[in-house]
């Protein structure tokens, strides 16, 4: 079903819309008054994830991801910590990049 079909049939204003970020990979792109996502189609991967108190997403592909079609996308997803201790998040970060 192609972009415009799904929007039709799925999509919901701003809320719930389908787009093509290449000619065969297409997302939906989720927004709530909590939070905003895309996620893509192909193999359901979290592009992005963002709630709505923070400026950036706090879940993200690589930068270095290459899409592939016809294949699930892969390329590692990255996390900002959102612990509410200052400490606990330079931790988590060392304990994801192997140090600490």
């Amino acid at each position: 079903m192609d972009v415009a079909s799904l929007n039709i049939k799925y999509g919901f204003v701003k809320e719930l819309v389908f787009k093509e970020i290449t000619t065969e990979i297409t997302v939906i792109n989720v927004n709530t008054v909590r939070a905003g996502a895309s996620i893509s189609l192909t193999g359901g991967q979290v592009l992005t994830w963002r709630p709505k108190s923070q400026e950036v997403p706090v879940i993200w592909v690589s930068k270095l991801l290459q899409y592939v079609p016809g294949k699930a996308i892969r390329g590692g997803v990255v996390a900002k910590p959102m612990a509410g201790h200052a400490d606990l998040a330079a931790t988590a970060g060392a304990q994801r990049s192997g140090g600490g």
